[in-house]
């Protein structure tokens, strides 16, 4: 798997993506369809009975009442805001998730890279190891070294091996993270195609890393939600607020007389009864516009930290491999060729095999770090998508 298709396969099929695709489902209709304006449906109110007066024909008596409340704030467009808003919230916690599942699934195919590295030094310093052992076994045959260079040669050997167990058991962990990253079965056996020391050299500008923060997908889901949580104030207002009663009357009397009437009523504006829901409301609207600003905060803040660590990891890169791993590569070689000859002490060559394996490891992973600053940068800046989903 590459990286490009880790970070398709993330952004469609991620754990994230899938669950905020079914509510974006259901805001959508809940869109499309907000509910009535009216507060409550129409009311028929029947009467009936009998009336047995004195000198009159007796007969049933029924009275038969409609009635219709009307709210008086506007409550179908306040319902209609509101679900709008719930389906713009929906819409960019879509988008929010697909780059939170791509960035998911490119950490962990860079995690796999990286544990591939791993596992081709650790096997080259095996075989390393198992030279080192018979240039050992041939000293001490020809009785110019102890047995316990044999040993500590001997040693070497299950160290690697050893390393070599921690390195596959890594893979296996970065493939079931990629797996559930993009949604693959975890029977499927996945290896990262691709080389750690191919990484980009562009990248975002920083001004468009930091400009990307207001309109990144976090921020508008979270402002979206905030709005939605206003909204939603303003239809408890309208829902609960004063209302006004339409409708009309008719009746047949016991005596065989009909009549009819119309029915209006109206509030007193006494108190105001949607007052307590209204302010409970507005609170959750204030702390999720809060949320909004300090999110927004918190994405300026790892932007700028990001964009540090996108020059500050190739920097590591670069001094590690010039300044350290060339030098220790010379020195293992040769305290290799002079312990062969009979020149150096063993001790020499453990030292330098053990410096040069920990120089190497450090720069698999410091060449790892590249693609996981250029990763964030990419989340940061909403662009590691683009041209994944159209």
């Amino acid at each position: 798997m590459t990286l490009s298709r880790a970070i398709e396969a993330g952004a469609r099929r991620g754990p994230a993506v899938l669950e905020s695709l079914r509510g974006r489902d259901a805001a959508t209709a809940f869109a499309r369809d907000p509910g009535s304006p009216l507060p409550a449906p129409p009311q028929v109110t029947v009467l009936a009975g009998a009336r047995k007066p004195y000198n009159l024909p007796t007969g049933p008596e029924v009275a038969v009442t409609v009635q219709q409340e009307l709210a008086t704030r506007g409550l179908g467009a306040a319902r209609r805001r509101a679900a709008d808003w719930a389906a713009r919230a929906a819409t960019s916690d879509v988008e929010r998730a697909r780059l939170e599942g791509a960035a998911t699934a490119a950490l962990a195919w860079i995690d796999l890279l990286e544990a591939e590295g791993l596992i081709r030094v650790r096997a080259a310093t095996s075989d390393d190891a198992a030279k080192l052992a018979a240039i050992a076994e041939a000293r001490v045959t020809s009785g110019v070294a102890t047995a316990v260079e044999r040993a500590l040669a001997r040693a070497e050997i299950g160290a690697s091996r050893l390393a070599l167990l921690d390195g596959e058991g890594r893979e296996t962990e970065a493939r079931l993270a990629l797996a559930h990253a993009t949604g693959t079965p975890p029977t499927e056996r996945l290896v990262a195609e691709g080389s750690l020391a191919s990484a980009p050299e562009d990248g975002a500008e920083p001004g468009a890393v930091l400009g990307g923060v207001a309109s990144h997908p976090s921020v508008r889901a979270a402002e979206a939600r905030a709005a939605q949580a206003e909204a939603d104030g303003s239809v408890t207002r309208a829902l609960l607020g004063p209302t006004l009663s339409v409708g009309g009357t008719v009746w047949r009397e016991g005596s065989g007389d009909h009549a009819a009437a119309a029915l209006v009523t109206l509030p007193l504006p006494f108190f105001d009864a949607s007052r307590h829901d209204v302010g409970r409301q507005a609170t959750i609207a204030a702390a999720a516009s809060g949320h909004a600003a300090r999110l927004r905060a918190e994405l300026a803040h790892e932007a700028s930290l990001a964009i540090h660590e996108r020059e500050h990891t190739r920097e590591v890169r670069e001094a590690l491999h010039d300044g350290v791993v060339e030098p220790l590569r010379s020195a293992l070689a040769t305290a290799m060729t002079a312990y062969s000859a009979g020149t150096s002490e063993l001790a020499v060559v453990l030292v330098a095999r053990r410096s040069a394996l920990a120089a190497e490891e450090r720069f698999v992973t410091a060449t790892a770090d590249v693609w996981r600053a250029d990763v964030r940068v990419g989340a940061l800046a909403g662009t590691l998508t683009r041209g994944v989903i159209r």
